[in-house]
This record gives structure tokens, sequence and C-alpha cells, in this order.
């Protein structure tokens, strides 16, 4: 099995061939006298694209409580369902592996994948991580939103257009999304 750094190196060096055959030959030459290759090419340009969308998934996953085995059932089966969705013909998955071929642009496809991250995030992460949200008015906060499961408050960001971040006691940064919501009143 390859490792995260193998399949980066992988899909760098599949997008810096690619960009470069297209650079020097027409793409309907690509496509009829060297199709056989350049579909090897756009083929793995495209495995990777979805392995590196899935790989951000997980890496940029909400913690979860241990304890909580209904939830975190729950976390488990709706973000794979979100992913069977986005699987769908047209859906995101066929956006983020054509990302790539189309524009040869990683920031295209970073932005392809943020919406399919969005998604998670809204319909998934933050439903299960509101149970563990409260308001705090104990520690100076002003009633800022304090997550028991990141052992964190909420701090706003206006350069991430209405998300911010959970900062712990030393400032560091435990997880990036929306505003979140509580069920608490205060």
């Amino acid at each position: 099995m390859t490792n995260t750094k193998d399949n980066l190196e992988q899909l760098d060096k599949a997008l810096t061939l690619l960009t470069v055959n297209r650079k020097r030959v027409p793409l309907e030459e690509l496509e009829t006298r060297y199709a056989a290759a350049y579909k090897k090419l756009t083929d793995e340009v495209r495995r990777l694209s979805e392995w590196y969308a899935d790989a951000a998934i997980e890496a940029l996953a909400i913690p979860t409580d241990p304890k909580y085995t209904a939830g975190n059932d729950w976390l488990k089966k709706k973000v794979a369902r979100i992913k069977e969705e986005e699987h769908l013909p047209g859906r995101l998955y066929d956006q983020i592996r054509e990302s790539l071929i189309r524009t040869l642009d990683w920031n295209d496809l970073g932005n392809t994948i943020y919406k399919l991250l969005q998604r998670i995030e809204v319909e998934a992460w933050e439903p299960y991580h509101r149970r563990f949200v409260t308001l705090d008015f104990d520690n100076m906060t002003d009633g800022r939103p304090y997550s028991s499961l990141l052992k964190a408050w909420w701090v706003p960001d206006p350069a991430m257009l209405g998300g911010g971040a959970w900062l712990d006691e030393a400032g560091r940064i435990r997880f990036v999304g929306c505003k979140p919501k509580t069920d608490r009143r205060d």
C-alpha cells in the first residue's frame, strides 16, 4: 500500500507530465496519435485526484469522542452517504476527477474539494459536534461558544466568510469551519 507522500509525488509527477504534454502537443494529437499513453496518464490523474479528496476529508475530519458510539456510527454513515451521493454522475467527484485534466491547476482542484468538504461539514461534522458546544460565560469569554470535544473556544475570522477557528488555551487552532450552532439558549 502506498503512503500519502508517494501518492502526492505521483500526482505531482503525473500533473507535470500532463502539463508538459499539453504545452508541446496539440490536444487532438494527444487524443489520437498518443491515445493509449494519454488515456493512461489522465486516468492516473483522475484516480489520484479522487484519492487526494478522500485524504483531505480524512485529514480534516472533526475528532470524535470514543464514548459517543451512537454519534460516531451516525457520523461515519452520514459522511459515507454524502460521499456516495457525490459519486453519482455529474456530481462533485466527477468534477474532482476532471478538475486537473481540464485546468491543470491545483487551485481549481482545491476549490472543488472544498465544496465537498463544505457539504460534509454542514451536514455531518457540524451536527455531530453541536452536542459538545456550549456558551461559556465562566471564563471571561462573553458567552463565546466552547467545545468540550475540542477543548477550545470559537473565534470568528472575517477572512473565512463567516467561518472561524476553534482555539485552545495556548492559542493553537484545533479545527476550522463554519460558525457553530448551539442548542443551549443561555
